[in-house]
């Protein structure tokens, strides 16, 4: 595969633009989640489970078309502007004065009153209890944050909603975090050697000495400089070696990767291409080579994703290379284990996947730079400027 058509023909977006549109689609979460827990977001589903209801909209309709000459408020009140005006003539008629003293004390009653002044009212409907709720309804529907989370559909964030953080280093501090990362291999034994260097490659391991933490970002240097170094010979064991070139090794601390989890992860690569540059895994419980899973792995500007594992046949491998990385540009590489399947991508780009074999057991995470025999060799520099665990929900 060659990034290069794929940018060309717009298959792939830049890191800048897929890093800008991830980091809104969290931030648009992060606030959907803030206002969906929010009381005012609970006060407007409760006015709007009401304001939609069939009573709702009945009441509403009949107090708003109803006429005020159509009440008997309207018709004791005409009634008794007429009785009024007649009230001098017709005293000394017993029939009409206690007609008009029964309608004159009616209509002085605070429950008239009231009565008579709402139905009397054009604007009556917003005196309501119903009207006021719908006031405020109307009120939260036009609050910016309520328009936003009202705006989203349910598969907005599903993909988001399944992804739990259970792991981050963005390498904020000014030296590696000791909680976070060890020198050296990981080995399931405690009792085997980690901090050593091996005799198929050029580079001594330098036990933490060629690793920098500035500018938030993990900096691992491959220099050129002669030293003598414990090496791991697959026939003499453990014997010392003189290397011209360091480089180093590092491996999560207290954290293994699993089923059901997604590592993400930004690098940018400087300097000497025959310089390798890898994010891979091997089991946490095996002293066995294999399975072994590269996360990426960087070889003379090339990256290569996959895994090699053991069959029936022999060892076996599903991977890709792929060309077209700029070389001191930054990329961000997701690998998702899933349970039946292992997906890779660069950027917003999915560049391979297998299921032909997946791992069950969990595996711990290293990170190096190294110069395989005979490589030229040369300086170089790998930049890591984060990397993310996450536990991938099978429901939301």
């Amino acid at each position: 595969m060659n990034l290069y058509w794929k940018k060309l023909f717009g298959k792939i977006s830049s890191t800048e633009k897929f890093e800008s549109r991830l980091k809104k689609q969290i931030g648009d979460f992060n606030r959907y989640k803030t206002i969906m827990a929010s009381s005012e977001w609970k006060e407007y589903s409760d006015l709007l489970q009401i304001v939609s209801s069939e009573d709702f909209k009945t009441r509403k309709r009949d107090i708003k078309k109803r006429r005020y000459r159509d009440t008997q408020e309207y018709r004791d009140m005409t009634l008794f502007k007429k009785l009024d005006k007649k009230i001098e003539k017709k005293h000394d008629d017993p029939a009409f004065v206690a007609r008009y003293n029964e309608l004159k004390e009616k209509i002085e009653t605070e429950e008239f009153q009231k009565s008579n002044a709402f139905w009397s009212d054009p604007n009556r409907w917003q005196s309501t209890e119903y009207g006021i709720r719908e006031n405020r309804f109307m009120e939260l529907a036009a609050d910016a944050d309520i328009l936003f989370c009202a705006s989203c559909k349910e598969d907005d964030f599903r993909t988001l909603k399944k992804y739990k953080l259970v792991f981050e280093d963005d390498f904020a501090g000014s030296v590696i975090d000791s909680s976070k990362w060890e020198t050296g291999f990981k080995y399931p034994s405690a009792d085997l050697l980690k901090d050593h260097s091996l005799c198929s490659e050029q580079q001594a391991n330098s036990k933490g000495e060629n690793i920098s933490v500035s500018e938030s970002m993990l900096h691992v240097y491959t220099k050129k400089e002669s030293v003598e170094a414990t090496a791991w010979h697959p026939e003499k064991g453990f014997v010392k070696k003189r290397f011209e070139y360091t480089s180093d090794i590092i491996h999560m601390s207290g954290f293994q990767c699993e089923k059901g989890m997604a590592v993400v992860s930004k690098i940018r690569f400087k300097g000497n291409k025959s310089v390798n540059h890898a994010f891979w895994m091997r089991s946490a419980s095996s002293a066995q080579k294999l399975p072994h899973i590269n996360m990426w792995h960087i070889d003379d500007g090339t990256l290569e994703v996959g895994i090699y594992y053991k069959a029936a046949s022999g060892e076996k491998k599903q991977s890709v290379r792929i060309k077209g990385l700029d070389s001191d540009e930054f990329f961000i590489s997701s690998f998702v284990w899933e349970n039946h399947e292992l997906i890779w991508y660069v950027n917003d780009l999915e560049v391979f996947r297998t299921s032909s074999f997946v791992p069950s057991d969990p595996m711990i995470p290293m990170l190096n730079s190294f110069i395989p025999c005979p490589a030229k060799g040369g300086n170089a520099t790998l930049d890591v400027d984060y990397i993310k665990v996450y536990r991938i929900s099978e429901t939301e």
